[in-house]
């Protein structure tokens, strides 16, 4: 838990998702969910097998993957975001939490 200003991220907080009904999605980046799944059919694993590359799962017009701070094309949300709370984007959870121990009871 960490505060700052709202204005701030206030960007990040209520964004406009780019399809054809321009609906404004609350809070997009925000995961908290408790179970796992992956937006993945046979033909798009067929792409990504094709060219070598995970560009083509990002790339596709899913809701999860469009917001999702992986996603290569959030590189810069996800590194103003990590910064704020401390975090390092380079880092997996494991080690970021590792971290944040290391800090919090120095360790």
């Amino acid at each position: 838990y960490k505060e700052t200003r709202i204005s701030k991220f206030q960007k990040y907080l209520s964004v406009k998702y780019p399809d054809k009904n321009g609906k404004i999605i609350e809070n997009p980046y925000r995961h908290d969910g408790a179970s796992f799944v992956i937006q993945l059919d046979k033909s798009l694993l067929e792409k990504c097998i094709k060219t070598n590359s995970n560009k083509p799962y990002w790339n596709n017009d899913w809701f999860s993957t469009y917001f999702d701070l992986r996603n290569p094309a959030n590189e810069k949300i996800k590194t103003e975001l990590f910064k704020q709370f401390g975090l390092s984007p380079n880092l997996n959870y494991s080690d970021n939490l590792n971290k944040q121990q290391k800090l919090l009871f120095r360790i």
